[in-house]
């Protein structure tokens, strides 16, 4: 993520959450920020954590929330009476296993 755009997620956490933060904080938040990726998923998870959090999130929330975000919706069986071969069911094992780590 850009250093604007890692400023601009620590500038709507500290508007959401108004407990006054140490420069130290605020510029370990900034470092951390900034090894993020996607911008639009770390301000929904800005955006989730506000309905969450009566006080400033921890950095382990902050990415605990965005793992979560990353992680596929699970999706309901087309035809849940189906019963899959063993191999199958084995694929089906090891994609998720895959997806999950």
């Amino acid at each position: 993520m850009k250093e604007q755009e890692a400023n601009q997620i620590l500038f709507l956490m500290s508007a959401i959450w108004t407990q006054p933060l140490s420069d130290a904080t605020l510029l370990v938040w900034k470092q951390r920020i900034e090894k993020e990726k996607d911008y639009e998923l770390a301000q929904e998870a800005v955006s989730l954590l506000s309905d969450r959090c009566k006080f400033f999130p921890s950095i382990a929330e902050f990415h605990e929330t965005i793992r979560s975000l990353k992680r596929k919706p699970v999706l309901e069986l087309d035809n849940p009476g189906t019963v899959l071969s063993q191999s199958e069911t084995l694929s089906h094992i090891s994609k998720a296993r895959k997806e999950l780590s």
